[in-house]
């Protein structure tokens, strides 16, 4: 016995799929720098986390992506988000419910 798909259905899931990988990468990777400063200039990251803490979040994890911090954190429900962050200002640029 053959198991076929409704001729319709392989886009579809196909499209699917696409979407959610352009989704999950959309802020992961910033599509432009945050700061065309020298990194003499940024925020270490101790002040960046105590910025961020500030606002209430706990930070999980600080990596570096086109000049931004990228941040991962938790808001006080326990919410994970990820947090495209100025690395000279501190400010939140952008972001998005992990």
């Amino acid at each position: 016995m053959r198991l076929e798909a409704h001729p319709g259905a392989r886009p579809t899931v196909w499209v699917g799929l696409l979407l959610m990988l352009v989704a999950g990468f959309a802020l992961g990777a910033p599509d432009k720098p945050c700061t065309k400063e020298p990194r003499t200039k940024w925020l270490q990251e101790d002040a960046i986390r105590a910025k961020i803490e500030a606002l209430k979040y706990k930070v999980v994890d600080i990596d570096v992506e086109r000049s931004c911090y990228v941040i991962e954190v938790r808001d006080t429900a326990g919410k994970e988000w990820d947090l495209i962050v100025d690395p000279v200002s501190g400010r939140i640029v952008a972001q998005e419910e992990g």
